[in-house]
């Protein structure tokens, strides 16, 4: 695909759906814009996921969308064509060791893996995954601390294909 001149992804604000209408306004776009590479924005719990596989269209997968890993979710993911996902995102806590396994699982099963940090507006919503002595306030969010992000970096050192999203603390 040396002829790509523009990435454009499709629900970028909301999730696609896999809704035929979806679908149809994607082979739309591309057809106005034949030179860019197309990928929809979508996660593990859209009921209709598994239509990825009888369309021409590629997919960023949010794993675990609700911070939490489930495996039936997880396994749902393997019956996608993984030819098809360009992606995968991992909503990252630290001392979460069911993350942990499935940024490593996800890895070792070939898939580029990105693992978005996780901020949070209040203590309150940061208290009901992790605690609060790993993140300072900063920028109106409270952000993981330096530290928590070297210990990411060296967990994910030695993982092919893992990235950390907007890495800057």
């Amino acid at each position: 695909m040396s002829n790509v001149k523009e990435v454009v992804r499709v629900g970028i604000n909301n999730n696609f759906n896999c809704t035929s209408d979806e679908f149809t306004q994607v082979e739309g776009f591309k057809l106005v814009r034949s030179n860019a590479m197309f990928f929809v924005n979508s996660n593990i719990k859209t009921p209709k996921l598994l239509e990825i596989n009888n369309h021409n269209v590629n997919v960023v997968v949010t794993v675990n969308p609700d911070i939490t890993v489930d495996r039936k979710m997880v396994n749902k993911l393997y019956k996608l064509d993984q030819a098809k996902v360009s992606f995968v995102r991992v909503r990252y806590i630290p001392e979460n060791e069911s993350i942990n396994k499935l940024i490593t699982e996800l890895s070792e099963k070939g898939y580029k893996v990105v693992i978005t940090v996780m901020r949070f507006k209040s203590n309150d919503s940061l208290s009901k995954f992790t605690k609060k002595s790993h993140y300072d306030f900063t920028f109106s969010w409270l952000r993981l601390k330096k530290e928590g992000m070297e210990n990411l970096e060296k967990f994910i050192g030695s993982l092919k294909n893992v990235y950390i999203c907007d890495a800057k603390v």
